[in-house]
C-alpha cells in the first residue's frame, strides 16, 4: 500500500516539473508571519527560523495542489 502511494506522489511530482513552474507566490507573507507570531509571542532564533520554513510549506503545499489552484484537472 506504500509502494502506491509513493509511485503516485513521484507521478505527481514529474507532473509538476512538466508544468515548469519558476515561482510560488504567497500573497501575504507578513500574514503568515503575523499568524505564526500570534502562536508564538516569545521568538527563539529557531522560531524565527521556523517562519521561513513555514512559508516554504505552504509553496510545497501550493506545487502539489497546483492543479486546484489553477482551477485544472487534478491528476
Amino acid at each position: 500500500m506504500k509502494d502506491g502511494r509513493i509511485g503516485m506522489l513521484r507521478k505527481r511530482v514529474e507532473k509538476i516539473k512538466q508544468e515548469k513552474v519558476k515561482h510560488v507566490i504567497i500573497e501575504d507573507v507578513n500574514k503568515v508571519a503575523e499568524k505564526f507570531i500570534e502562536r508564538y509571542p516569545k521568538l527563539k532564533p529557531r522560531y524565527q527560523r521556523d517562519i521561513e520554513r513555514i512559508i516554504s510549506l505552504a509553496q510545497t503545499l501550493a506545487l502539489l495542489n497546483l492543479w486546484i489552484e489553477r482551477g485544472m484537472k487534478k491528476i
